[in-house]
């Protein structure tokens, strides 16, 4: 095959449903078999896009020129076969997908805007993810003040980007998202490269300039720090919404969805926490251009869209860029020590308050991410460890204690990325502790081994001091039932629990998810009260509770435990010596030379030179 050539309409964008052709030539006679994956890198779940799919018919045009109609027999619930094609044959595949995912990760079409995502609208034949593929998109005649923006390359197009482009193969047209809409287009240049912001769903006034600004200083802040920009160009598309968060990396875009009123007002002053969370996903995602796109395991060389693709080392390709994307608003001068401290401690705060954490490794909780991180149940919260807050602070552990022998997480990924990102060669688990072993010792290379290989406890509260910080920890009033309960139902005033906590009063009173609590000691107890009535009882007591379970009216006998942790505070300590001091300055601002440092290690490593510096044995 020669091309792959896509054709995508909108004949009405208020039945969300997408119209999309594919046209090639069959190189040689036999059967044709068509797959849609079943997943989209950077999310890691089967997502069957195939069950959008409908209305699927087949055109075959012979080399004399005579059509005829064909039968695509469905094989597998995202395969379909087409048989006695000749060689020469020109086959069309025509069909609908319906679009109405309000998230990054699949197809959107709707009278406001459409976000198209490859890997659910676009079957290919087998063996041709490395064919020359083109896509024209067809303008919507009821909307013209719509127009299009992607990364891919353009060959025939309008003045709006409705038109024809191209892509070097199939992985590339899946990588690259596309934006149709009425567009809020924002520009501006990091090293020499042009970046755009394109915006829909906006709807009320922002601050453009500060959100613009502030952009800019987070991506030139990480251009800087890897020394390059590896794409021509960079494209962020922002879908505002009501109520939405989440991002999904692309090779030189990505996609974010967000709440409208986290965008910066005019006159905001300090930036809220609303503000900041929507600029660490942006930090977030645009640090995945580096580390997941380029950077990336050596079982992700070549995607597999057709079926799971687990990876052991989600710990790091997520948890590491979690660990940078608050620490680059920090090191682009957004925040100051205390703000990113305040947002380290809201991470701290997440992991001690899930038992999960402490039950199962990283590395199983990277690998399992398809069957548990993305079908979370009522007992997940006691069962899985988050890689990605976990891991950000295995991250943030293990650069602290590079820095106390002389280097730091920052050298040891830029090693990673001169050796293995910058040419995409992908990584083993197996070079990367060989990288620590080189800045750390091989000590902390098994003690980081450790921390991903087995459950441990968060380790961060112990290495604090070394940073010159203070640990603080706050815990509730009440005593505590080790539940949690349904926020939907508790804003309609019921005490309905969500979780039982591992370990905790609740469960070994025998409390279930979806037990409704009505009383305490046989007094009738609602939300209003809740707090009132347990504010009288103190950690040991034994209360009776009555509850209903599945419609039936139960009692249970449950001894109070302590109260829970309500946060951890990192704070810093004032009266510093020299060197903790100067530590914790480089740590928060970054040394310019950590880039020359991890270009030393690879050329130290293969025998060109030798390091200036050599980071002393672990202790």
């Amino acid at each position: 095959m020669t091309m792959l050539d896509y054709h995508v309409s909108f004949p009405n964008p208020d039945d969300h449903l997408i119209h999309v052709s594919l046209t090639f030539s069959v190189p040689c006679s036999g059967t044709v078999s068509l797959s849609l994956p079943v997943w989209i890198p950077g999310s890691y779940l089967v997502r069957e896009f195939a069950r959008h799919l409908s209305a699927l018919s087949v055109t075959i045009t012979s080399k004399k020129g005579s059509a005829r109609r064909s039968f695509a027999e469905k094989v597998a619930k995202n395969r379909w076969t087409i048989a006695r094609v000749a060689a020469g044959d020109r086959v069309t595949v025509c069909y609908t997908v319906w679009a109405y995912d309000l998230s990054v990760r699949e197809a959107f079409l709707s009278s406001d805007r459409a976000l198209l995502n490859g890997t659910s609208l676009f079957v290919v034949p087998e063996s041709s993810l490395d064919v020359p593929c083109r896509v024209t998109f067809e303008a919507v005649v009821a909307y013209p003040e719509w127009t299009v923006a992607t990364t891919l390359c353009p060959e025939t197009v309008d003045a709006r980007g409705f038109g024809t482009y191209t892509a070097r193969n199939y992985h590339e047209l899946v990588d690259t998202p596309v934006t149709i809409g009425p567009l809020r287009r924002l520009g501006f240049t990091v090293a020499g490269v042009a970046h755009e912001l394109v915006c829909t769903g906006a709807e009320i006034p922002f601050d453009e300039a500060r959100l613009i600004a502030d952009l800019k200083r987070i991506c030139q802040a990480q251009a800087d720090f890897f020394g390059t920009v590896p794409f021509s160009r960079y494209l962020f598309h922002l879908h505002l919404t009501d109520d939405g968060y989440g991002g999904l990396e692309h090779r030189c875009s990505s996609v974010l969805l967000a709440a409208r009123c986290d965008l910066p007002w005019v006159g905001m002053g300090e930036a809220s926490a609303d503000y900041l969370k929507l600029l660490g996903l942006f930090s977030h995602e645009y640090f995945h251009a580096w580390v997941v796109k380029r950077l990336r395991p050596r079982a992700y060389q070549r995607y597999d869209y057709f079926r799971e693709q687990p990876t052991t080392l989600l710990w790091l390709f997520e948890g590491w860029t979690a660990y940078y994307d608050n620490l680059f608003l920090r090191r682009a001068g957004i925040i100051d020590d205390v703000a990113y401290l305040r947002l380290l401690s809201e991470d701290l705060t997440r992991v001690l308050k899930n038992p999960g954490n402490q039950v199962q490794p990283l590395a199983d909780a990277s690998f399992d991410a398809w069957i548990k991180f993305y079908r979370p149940h009522a007992h997940s919260a006691s069962l899985f460890a988050n890689y990605y807050t976990l891991g950000a602070l295995v991250a943030c552990a293990l650069d602290w204690q590079l820095r106390l022998r002389g280097s730091s997480l920052d050298a040891v990924l830029l090693e990673l990325w001169h050796r293995y990102g910058r040419d995409e060669q992908g990584v083993s688990e197996r070079e990367i502790f060989a990288a620590v072993a080189r800045h750390g010792g091989p000590r902390l290379a098994r003690w980081l081994l450790k921390q991903v290989a087995t459950a441990q406890p968060e380790p961060l509260t112990k290495l604090a001091h070394r940073l010159g910080l203070e640990v603080e920890v706050e815990r509730d009033t009440l005593p505590d039932l080790g539940v949690r309960w349904e926020e939907q139902e508790r804003n309609a005033g019921r005490l309905l629990v969500a979780q039982v906590l591992a370990g905790g009063a609740g469960e070994r009173a025998g409390l279930a998810p979806r037990d409704e609590v009505i009383a305490v000691e046989r007094v009738r107890v609602t939300l209003s009260d809740w707090e009132p009535l347990l504010r009288r009882y103190r950690p040991g007591d034994t209360v009776s509770l009555h509850f209903f379970r599945e419609g039936v009216l139960r009692e249970c006998r449950v001894t109070l435990g302590e109260p829970a942790i309500k946060a951890v505070r990192l704070t810093m300590r004032q009266r510093l010596t020299p060197s903790v001091a100067a530590r914790r300055r480089a740590w928060f601002t970054a040394q310019a030379g950590e880039n020359e440092m991890g270009k030393r290690w690879v050329q130290e490593s293969d025998g060109r030179t030798s390091p200036t510096t050599t980071p002393s044995s672990a202790k």
